[in-house]
């Protein structure tokens, strides 16, 4: 479980499915607004199951065997496009 300061407020609705990206490894687009990230940065995702408007909860799901999701690794929207990021 995790608990992350995005909420309806930020768009984020229930039953969301975010990324979640390792720490230090996110920068932002050089062409475009958003975030650029490489795919073998990606330790997981996070499902939300409740929400408010500022805040929501959810359910990690890990990316691997081994459960590489630490504190202070990022919660990003999923790319709009396959491949996007």
């Amino acid at each position: 479980r995790a608990l992350v300061d995005l909420g309806r407020w930020h768009g984020l609705d229930a039953q969301a499915k975010l990324v979640i990206v390792r720490g230090g490894r996110l920068a932002t687009h050089n062409s475009e607004p958003g975030w650029s990230y490489r795919d073998q940065d990606v330790v997981g995702e996070l499902e939300v199951t409740a929400i408010d408007e500022k805040v929501a909860e959810g359910l990690i799901r890990p990316r691997s065997f081994f459960d590489l999701v630490n504190p202070g690794d990022f919660v990003v929207f999923p790319p709009k496009k396959p491949g996007a990021n």
